[in-house]
This record gives structure tokens, C-alpha cells and sequence, in this order.
């Protein structure tokens, strides 16, 4: 599945590739108290009046650990991204993805590795530096479906991020 999703990215860049971009932020989970990284490849798909239609492939990283238990999540998602001009260098940023988690478990007796459904939303502000360059702060819902393990289901939920990161447009 995975080449797939990156053929398809290649294709939006190769028939937009001056509107590529590459993009990465650092957040903090607020219920689980963790961090989440994550990066992003990008295209402007195009632009509706003040809007633009972007489309993505994300990556992501979160790695919970609590006393013996070891829970390491990487998320593969597909997004979709509209922003605007709010005022000056500023911009409004905003979307929704969805996609794979890969799961891996670990506990005493337990080593499983899963994969389920995520999805997320998301909104920001950023501050433009230079035609390439983009700061970014924004906030994501972000949604995991449940597992099993030894025929036990595991919700293993949702949380909040607050994210900070920076944007490279090519």
C-alpha cells in the first residue's frame, strides 16, 4: 500500500512540483503527556479565490512509554489542506487526514505489532519568512481505532497536539 500513496504523491509533484513542499513540526500530546512528531510532503492541487487546495502524504512518530509498558505509534496518513491569507505574512491553515497506524506493543510476555485506522483535524496560523520558508503553530484532534490483543480489544483513543514547525516550498 505504501508505494502506492508515494507513487501518487509523485505524480502531484511532477504536475505541480513548483507548488511542493516539505514540512515538519514537533507537538505535545495533552492527554498522554507525550510528543509527536511528525513530517509532510506536499502540493498546492490549486487555488480558489483567496484559498488554496493542498493535498498531502504525513508521517508520523509517537512513542508512549509507562513503566514496563512500551506503545510506539506510527501513523501513515493522506491529507487535505486549504489555506488563506489572514493579514500581512500571515496565514490560516487547516484540514482533515486520514490513513494506517502501525502499533507495536510491548509489555512483559506481549510483543504484538497491529494495524488499525487513524484519522485527524487540524488548524494553525503561520508567518511567512521568505517565499521558501514558513512558520507554523497549530493544534490537531487526533483519533486512533481500537485494537486487539490476546483477544482483548484496546481503545487506544484519541488526543490533542499542540504543534510547532516549519515549511520548506521548493
Amino acid at each position: 500500500m505504501k508505494p502506492h500513496i508515494f507513487a501518487l504523491f509523485a505524480l502531484f509533484v511532477c504536475v505541480s512540483a513548483s507548488a511542493a513542499y516539505v514540512d515538519g513540526t514537533v507537538g505535545y500530546l495533552q492527554d498522554s503527556e507525550d510528543m509527536m512528531y511528525s513530517g509532510r510532503l506536499g502540493t498546492e492541487m490549486f487555488t480558489s479565490g483567496v484559498l488554496s487546495h493542498n493535498a498531502e502524504i504525513e508521517v508520523g512518530f509517537i512513542d508512549e512509554s509507562e513503566g514496563v509498558v512500551d506503545v510506539s505509534v506510527i501513523p501513515l496518513m493522506a491529507n487535505y489542506r486549504l489555506e488563506s491569507p489572514i493579514v500581512g505574512d500571515f496565514f490560516f491553515s487547516g484540514g482533515a487526514g486520514a490513513g494506517v497506524a502501525s502499533i507495536d506493543v510491548e509489555y512483559p510476555g506481549i510483543d504484538e505489532n497491529k494495524t488499525t485506522f487513524v484519522m485527524q483535524v487540524f488548524a494553525g496560523v503561520g508567518y511567512t519568512l521568505s517565499p521558501e520558508l514558513q512558520l507554523m503553530l497549530s493544534a490537531r484532534y487526533f483519533w486512533v481505532d481500537d485494537i486487539t490483543i490476546r483477544n482483548n480489544r484496546v481503545e487506544v483513543g484519541d488526543d490533542v497536539a499542540v504543534e510547532a514547525g516549519a515549511r520548506f516550498r521548493f
